[in-house]
Formats: C-alpha cells, structure tokens, sequence
C-alpha cells in the first residue's frame, strides 16, 4: 500500500477533512473567477477551471498568472476616500 492509502485508513476524518478544505477552496475560488473575471473568453475561464481543481499549485499558478480585472478610471470615490471628503485641491480639510 502507498502512504496514501495507509494515511486514508489510518485517518479516515482527517482525509475527508482535508478533501473538504480543499473543495471548498477550489469552488470559492472558481465562483470568484467566473464572477470577477465576466468579461474574460470562455476558453481561459475553462482552461483556470481546470487548474484550480489541482490542490494548492493550482491556486498558486491561479493567483500569479490570472491577470486581476482593471479598475475603471471613471468611477466614483469611495466614502471614505480623500475625494469624497473634501474638494480637490482642499487636502487637507480645513476644520
């Protein structure tokens, strides 16, 4: 028997734990994937679907060579963001 199979015997919740982690990892982060990433080909999005159901180089690879989405210069501030407090070119506020 390989070390796998005696661990999976020896250790059945500890196994069924750690498929579980990893499942949940897995599926978090391809749900992420598909939502964040809308606007990406379906071949790429397929392509990381595959990859991230490898346990952990999958999620490695997925986070160093999956491109983040780009921020729209456009957008509003935030309401916590210097913007939205005060004016621009009225930095620091004057209180």
């Amino acid at each position: 028997m390989t070390d796998i199979a005696n661990l999976r015997d020896q250790h059945p919740i500890a196994m069924l734990l750690l498929v579980a982690v990893w499942a949940w990892v897995s599926v978090s982060l391809l749900g992420r994937m598909w939502v964040v990433h809308r606007r990406t080909g379906l071949l790429k999005k397929l392509f990381w679907s595959v990859v991230l159901l490898v346990p952990l180089l999958g999620w490695i690879f997925y986070g160093a060579f999956f491109q983040p989405p780009s921020i729209s210069e456009n957008r509003a501030p935030t309401e916590h963001s210097r913007d939205a407090i005060c004016a621009p070119g009225d930095y620091p506020p004057h209180i």
